[in-house]
């Protein structure tokens, strides 16, 4: 029996030891997929990164775009206000307003004595040029 018990430590010592063995292994894989979590965890988040950067830079290419066109505009209106003051001018000389209007004192004057018309004050011109033109009516 002492025999008998000396076999069957022995093998309950075997036994232990493989379950160790196994433990080894076990904790090694799961080492192995924590680290391989991570690394797909840091490509999702590269992935996230990059999705993100082009959809910033699409939207940066819209906001350009927008600008662009919103620089056209702004020269285009420019343009158009400049010919608005330049017909004003034009029906303020060819109306007389200068000389039956006392504006010198509101305005000032270019070189050759004419007032300058710009937008801050081209409604008070309009106004001098509609009120002449009805006195040249009636």
């Amino acid at each position: 029996t002492f025999l008998e018990a000396g076999v069957q430590n022995f093998k309950l010592f075997k036994f232990v030891n493989e379950l160790n063995q196994e433990e080894e292994k076990l904790a090694e894989e799961v080492n192995q997929i924590h680290l391989e979590t991570q690394r797909m965890g840091n490509q999702g988040e590269e992935v996230q990164k990059k999705n993100m950067e082009r959809k910033l830079e699409d939207e940066l290419a819209q906001k350009q775009a927008r600008a662009e066109e919103l620089e056209e505009m702004g020269k285009e209106d420019s343009t158009k206000l400049r010919d608005m003051l330049k017909i004003v001018r034009r029906m303020h000389e060819e109306l007389g307003c200068g000389r039956l209007i006392n504006t010198k004192d509101s305005f000032q004057f270019d070189s050759s004595g004419n007032p300058i018309i710009n937008e801050s004050n081209m409604m008070v011109f309009l106004g001098i040029v509609e009120q002449r033109a009805t006195e040249l009516i009636l």
